[in-house]
């Protein structure tokens, strides 16, 4: 008890200096954090789809107490662009603080880059013809006679300057190494990154294989 009243004066004044400072560095002081967020593309007009961004985040700067920012976190911090107006091409599209949301407790400073280029192109359809990838030859004294192909063709969606000009769909690679009697392969169509989406992505491909007879040319790849 004699601890407790021992100096009391002096106890009380500590513990209002500590209660001091703590108000101090939660409600009055000020601190600075950035977030590379992602940038959301809304309202891309019906028929068409980007083709290619200048960048696909942002960074924000924001300002606030120090418990603020404590707290803060990306995902509390959203960013985008308007396409609704945008017409097939290339486009720019101003960043400022209408186009981003930050909790009401911080300030935005300042963002990187304040304009965002996009290039728009129009969606397209079109049949492409699916073409089988051989790889490998059939067994000793055995040719390849014929490969069938089920679809023939496929329906392809995408963009106008990736699909426009193809007239064809290759399979992933068909290994009929060592092969001697007819064989059905269920093969995937083969995806080259040009943001192609096609109608069935498998097909059934079946090597049909004879046996060599003299003088007859081995079709096999």
């Amino acid at each position: 008890m004699k601890w407790f009243t021992e100096d009391l004066g002096l106890k009380i004044l500590s513990v209002f200096i500590a209660l001091f400072l703590w108000y101090m560095v939660n409600f009055t002081g000020s601190s600075e954090v950035s977030y590379q967020i992602p940038i959301e593309f809304q309202n891309v007009p019906a028929n068409s789809e980007i083709v290619w961004e200048s960048s696909r985040t942002v960074t924000v700067w924001m300002s606030g107490q120090e418990r603020a920012i404590k707290n803060l976190s990306p995902t509390m911090v959203k960013a985008w662009v308007d396409l609704s107006e945008a017409k097939t091409g290339e486009s720019y599209h101003q960043l400022s603080q209408a186009n981003v949301e930050v909790p009401n407790e911080v300030n935005l400073v300042r963002m990187s880059p304040t304009v965002i280029r996009v290039l728009l192109d129009r969606v397209i359809t079109k049949d492409l013809v699916v073409k089988p990838s051989l790889e490998g030859s059939p067994a000793p004294g055995y040719r390849v006679e014929k490969v069938e192909v089920v679809p023939k063709k496929v329906i392809a969606e995408g963009v106008r300057r990736f699909l426009s000009d193809s007239k064809e769909v290759m399979t992933d690679k068909v290994d009929i190494t060592g092969i001697s009697s007819d064989t059905t392969f269920q093969v995937r169509l083969y995806d080259n990154g040009a943001g192609i989406r096609i109608s069935s992505d498998m097909v059934t491909v079946t090597v049909r294989v004879r046996p060599e007879t003299a003088g007859s040319p081995n079709t096999s790849p």
